[in-house]
């Protein structure tokens, strides 16, 4: 009821129609990962990456799940969300420092957290943080999913629109609501404005290849592991006499010395644990003996 009341109705009055910000105004905006365990601590869930923008003069906000956090994301977010004469304050992310994103605004300030939380004139992202930490305590962590998060932002959104009049904005909301008809009904009302919502952010027009590139990534470094082992298992099987010809640019692949490195390179691949396990099951052992 209340995620589709603010997506048909939006925040009301109060707060502002339309784009968030306006002239001589500043919008916040950051990304968060819902989700993500700090220094490696805590159970790790897939999790979700979300934009949030939020203006400082009324405290209205946007809160929406992507599948990447690229400038050309990020872009399609800012261009349906925030007027761009406002002025957009945001955090050290390359992606906003690109020409069709932070210099496309009326004025973009940014503060660089490896360095300061707060810059010499004051710049900061105090407010869009707090609602970050925010919207992690109101929605549920089993919600934390690409097609489950949605709903308890917009909600989120719902609540802070209406906290001082919660109940009557609740029943009217619900009473006009409109709920999905049989799917298999030719009336065309099969479907709800939230299900509608989900197919623009599940498939938005922008192209985007991080996930080919992230996969590109993780090649690169399992092939540099790869090497790096291929390296030490060669340093290992070397004689303390290497014999004449053994470091010769022109030996052949098939001498008996890559055929050494080649075994011990499995050897250090897939036996490992196994001696790892065997040496702890044995100092137990031990130590169970002296007990």
């Amino acid at each position: 009821v209340m995620a589709e009341d603010i997506l048909r109705n939006g925040w009301g009055s109060k707060y502002g129609e339309g784009k968030i910000g306006g002239q001589d105004e500043e919008v916040e905006m950051d990304e968060t990962k819902m989700g993500a365990c700090k220094d490696g601590k805590g159970h790790p869930v897939e999790g979700v990456w979300c934009l949030v923008a939020v203006s400082r003069r009324t405290g209205r906000f946007v809160a929406e799940p992507v599948k990447c956090r690229c400038k050309k994301t990020i872009k399609w977010f800012l261009d349906r969300h925030v007027d761009k004469q406002s002025t957009l304050i945001t955090d050290g992310w390359a992606a906003y420092q690109a020409k069709s994103v932070g210099p496309s605004f009326k004025e973009h300030k940014w503060v660089n957290h490896k360095k300061e939380f707060v810059t010499a004139d004051g710049t900061n992202t105090n407010t869009v943080e707090g609602l970050n930490f925010g919207l992690k305590r109101w929605t549920k962590r089993r919600n934390w999913r690409f097609e489950f998060i949605i709903v308890p932002l917009l909600a989120c959104a719902w609540r802070t629109a209406h906290h001082s009049n919660f109940w009557n904005a609740f029943w009217k909301a619900a009473s006009e609501v409109r709920f999905p008809t049989h799917p298999y009904d030719d009336d065309g009302h099969s479907r709800t404005i939230i299900a509608d919502h989900m197919d623009v952010l599940r498939n938005p027009p922008v192209y985007t290849n991080c996930a080919e590139k992230k996969a590109k990534r993780r090649a690169k470094k399992e092939a540099k592991k790869v090497k790096a082992i291929r390296r030490q298992a060669r340093r290992d099987t070397l004689p303390k006499a290497a014999p004449a010809g053994m470091f010769d640019s022109e030996s052949k692949p098939d001498d008996p010395f890559n055929r050494a490195a080649e075994i011990a390179l499995l050897d250090l691949l897939y036996k490992d644990k196994a001696r790892e396990r065997a040496a702890k099951k044995a100092r137990t052992d031990l130590s169970d003996q002296h007990t």
